[in-house]
């Protein structure tokens, strides 16, 4: 699980851990802070990218529990639509269009 998403999410600011404790638990990181909107990140994710990260994350927990910790988002715009489309993603909805 760990081998399939830390490679492709440490681009993205986010890092994901496997924590194996009977079930296995999915934890991540979210670096919203990457948003190409932020200042303080100097990244230039776009919210639709963090859709595909949500997606991403969904896929490599397959149906194992994880759990997602908001780290970093310092512009509120950028913030509540990266947060909201990464939690569609992951949930299975439709994530956004860029």
């Amino acid at each position: 699980m760990v081998g399939y998403c830390a490679p492709n999410l440490r681009f993205f600011g986010f890092q994901c851990t496997e924590w194996s404790a009977g079930n296995g638990l999915l934890l991540v990181g979210g670096g919203f802070d990457a948003h190409e909107l932020d200042p303080l990140g100097g990244l230039a994710v776009t919210t639709a990218s963090f859709a595909q990260i949500g997606e991403l994350l969904a896929e490599a927990a397959a149906g194992k529990p994880l759990l997602a910790v908001l780290e970093g988002g310092y512009h509120l715009k950028a913030l509540e639509d990266s947060v909201a489309a990464f939690l569609s993603a992951l949930l299975g909805g439709e994530a956004p269009k860029a």
